[in-house]
């Protein structure tokens, strides 16, 4: 590999590198692994870090330009996968990975999928996936607004996968990352609500007799 024309590496001190980490999705101030280096001319400082997590110890590579940092592997968004069905966490993982590095309309494929692959695993049945979601609605208590609001999940998705756009404006980090976002909650409320509100239960005072 020739080195551009110019530039050479320096070592350079060690800067903290915050951020959330790509394995454990924890939120870390990365260990610093060997030394720095500044490739002069080109404003660039990159090396290496490691989690802190001791369940973790994910090695990640950073790039430094003008205080614009990026990691690889890519930083991703956070997402709690406890009570989710493997096959619906898989689907949504692939989402989390496509948008992590930059393949919106990609990721947004993968959450329409998400939710095709929820309607199944709910039983909700239909030809066409917006009759398997009006099928889900039948089925599930969710709030209204989420309801509703997968109609327009999968319009993105579709959208994603043609040239013209028929619904929305874009595909991009601001749509596609709304859509993960709403598909997190439809998640909570399926899968996640009932262990949440029987951990806070369990917390509460053995109930003594009536005092009337």
């Amino acid at each position: 590999m020739k080195r551009a024309k110019g530039h050479s590496l320096q070592n350079t001190t060690h800067q903290p590198i915050e951020g959330r980490c790509p394995s454990c999705r924890h939120q870390v101030t990365f260990n610093h692994i060997g030394q720095d280096l500044y490739a002069t001319g080109s404003g660039v400082v990159f090396g290496f870090r490691i989690c802190p997590t001791p369940a973790c110890q994910q090695i990640i590579a950073y790039a430094d330009r003008e205080h614009v940092i990026n990691f690889w592997p890519a930083e991703r968004l956070d997402f709690d996968p406890n009570g989710v069905p493997d096959t619906v966490v898989d689907t949504f993982e692939e989402a989390l990975t496509c948008y992590a590095e930059g393949c919106f309309r990609t990721a947004a494929m993968a959450v329409r999928l998400t939710l095709e692959t929820i309607c199944d695993e709910q039983g909700a049945e239909g030809e066409k996936l917006f009759q398997r979601i009006d099928a889900l609605v039948e089925k599930v208590v969710l709030p209204k607004q989420l309801l509703e609001v997968m109609h327009d999940i999968r319009w993105l998705g579709n959208d994603a996968a043609h040239i013209e756009l028929k619904k929305f404006k874009g595909v991009g980090p601001e749509e596609v990352g709304a859509a993960i976002e709403l598909t997190k909650e439809i998640m909570k409320g399926l899968y996640q609500l009932d262990s949440l509100v029987q951990r806070l239960r369990a917390l509460k005072k053995t109930e003594g007799p009536s005092a009337s």
